[in-house]
Order: structure tokens, then C-alpha cells, then sequence
């Protein structure tokens, strides 16, 4: 079992992220303020995990720092939500996040945690105040880190992108499976021989398992068009075109290229590359499913 904390100020969106996992979008315009710690169990990638999503009024938000045992012992990863659009807030929440760490220290906790910066709309991407507190609020959280020796990741996200709150999820298990790094040394042996732009594996879920560029915009451009493409794939399915095993779309002068690696417990692998060098990417190809095959399948038919 794995416990996942989702903490941040009231309205900060913890509540609807949840909804979202569970694609319960009908409840989103009618979602009311927690109150208090609600506990949800719920299966995500292959794993049980038991979310607890605690309520962001300052009455509670006092009565879980005096009281941090029973709220936070045992948290596995920590996702801290900031609602972007709510700059007033910003440094009243940072406030909070540093004493949630200082809570956790007492209790000689060390999760793994990611900020999330959250209702970054579709329609907020291009603009220039939104980008701008983006860098401020990462700065300041930065800082804090560095303050109790921390490690933090960020994710920018939006209940309206469903893709950017499956990334969110996908972020956070990376960083508490043990399996990671294996996937990454492969994925890096991969791109290495290949060449590649940029390199990933997907599940059929739309987790991320592991990525791997040089270049971080063509990683995010190789990670965005596997979820949207997956996405469409499932949509395929259901009104019943042939599940796709392999997939190739041509961009600017190179080419995006997915093979499924296997089926494991009921889910299928997916390797996505974006690369210039199609022929040695499909050459390759074999080496990399012989190499993969026996990790993906210990490690998602094991019990955790």
C-alpha cells in the first residue's frame, strides 16, 4: 500500500485532482470545500494506494501541524497543490509548505515530494503573468528546499488537461518505484544506440514509467504526443478499430515512432521515440524488448 498526501491551501484544487484520476468529471462544478482529512483508497497504476486529501482551511491546516502524526506518518510521496491563479496566496502558501516539512522532520519523515502547480489552463499557456509567476513561485519553493536540504520536483497542471494530471501521477510513482532507474539506464542505452531525439515508456493507463532526452522541450514534446496519441488509440478501441501495435507520424524532419514492448497483467508497454534515424530505431527495436521484457514483468506482477 502506498500513502499519498495532497496537501495545499483551501481551493487550491487537491479535491478535483482526485475526481480527475478517477475521471469522475461530473462532479467537478458541484465539488464543495473538504472539510477535515477524507481518506480515499483507490487503485492507480497497478498499485492500491490510499490518498489522503487534506482540507485547506486554516482551522485544520493548524489542527494537522499540531497533530502531524496522524496525518502525515508514514507519507510515501507528498503532492503540495498552488492554485496559479490565486497570486495573493502565493506567499501564504509557501508558508504553509515550510511548515508542513518542519512537521514532517519532527517525525523523521522524508517523502518524496512534488509541487504541483495547478490550474495552468489550456488557454493560460501563452501568457506572459502565468509564465511569470510560474518561475517566481518555483524560485521561492526552490528556496525553501535548499533551506531543509530537500529534493523537490515541480508539474504544472490543470483538471481541463487530464493528460497533465495523468503526468502528475506518473512523476510521482517515478520517483517512489524501485524499478526506475533500471527503466531509465535501459532507456539511456537505447537512446544512446539509436541516436534518438528523445525516448519513452508508457503503460496502458498512460503512466509514464521513464523518459530520456538531452533536450528537455523535445522530451515534453515526445511525452505530450504519446498521451494525446494513447488517448486516441483508446478512443479507437472502444468503437472497435484493431488495437494499434506500432505507430509512426512524421514531425518537422523527424519522426515519432511507438511499438508496443508487451502485455503484463493485463496492460500493455509501449516504447515511444522521436527520432531522425527511423531505420536504426526499428533495427534496434528487438534489443530493447529482449532487455526489457523479463524487468517489466516482475516488477507489474509483483505486489507491492
Amino acid at each position: 500500500m502506498i500513502k499519498i498526501v495532497l496537501a495545499g491551501l483551501d481551493n487550491a484544487g487537491k479535491s478535483s485532482i482526485l475526481l480527475s484520476v478517477n475521471r469522475k468529471f461530473s462532479h467537478l462544478p458541484t465539488l464543495s470545500p473538504t472539510k477535515g482529512s477524507v481518506r480515499t483508497r483507490f487503485d492507480y497504476f497497478g498499485r492500491k494506494i490510499i490518498g489522503f486529501d487534506l482540507g485547506g482551511q486554516k482551522d485544520y491546516r493548524d489542527d494537522y501541524l499540531t497533530r502531524p502524526e496522524l496525518f502525515f506518518a508514514e507519507t510515501d510521496l507528498l503532492f503540495y497543490i498552488i492554485d496559479m491563479q490565486d497570486p495573493d496566496r502565493y506567499e501564504e502558501s509557501g508558508e504553509y509548505f515550510g511548515k508542513i516539512i518542519a512537521a514532517m522532520e519532527k517525525l523523521n519523515l522524508v517523502p518524496k515530494i512534488v509541487i504541483i502547480l495547478h490550474k495552468v489552463d489550456p488557454d493560460l499557456h501563452n501568457s506572459e503573468k502565468i509564465n511569470q509567476d510560474l518561475a517566481k513561485v518555483r524560485t521561492d519553493f526552490e528556496e525553501l528546499a535548499r533551506q531543509h536540504t530537500l529534493s523537490i520536483t515541480f508539474c504544472t497542471t490543470s483538471i481541463f488537461d487530464h493528460h497533465s494530471i495523468d503526468a502528475m501521477f506518473s512523476i510521482g510513482f517515478r520517483l517512489i518505484s524501485s524499478i526506475t532507474g533500471i527503466i531509465e539506464k535501459l532507456l539511456v542505452t537505447y537512446y544512446e544506440t539509436t541516436s534518438a531525439h528523445a525516448i519513452a515508456l508508457l503503460d496502458s493507463e498512460n503512466l509514464v514509467l521513464g523518459s530520456y532526452s538531452t533536450n528537455e522541450k523535445e522530451a515534453e514534446t515526445l511525452v505530450q504526443t504519446a498521451l494525446v496519441m494513447q488517448t486516441l488509440f483508446d478512443v479507437h478501441k472502444k468503437i472497435g478499430f484493431e488495437q494499434r501495435e506500432s505507430f509512426e507520424l512524421s514531425y518537422a524532419n523527424s519522426t515519432f515512432l511507438m511499438e508496443k514492448v508487451k502485455d503484463v497483467a493485463e496492460k500493455s508497454y509501449y516504447l515511444w521515440i522521436l527520432t531522425k534515424d527511423l531505420e536504426n530505431a526499428r533495427k534496434n527495436l528487438p534489443f530493447f524488448k529482449e532487455d526489457l521484457f523479463p524487468i517489466v514483468g516482475y516488477f507489474f506482477t509483483t505486489d507491492k
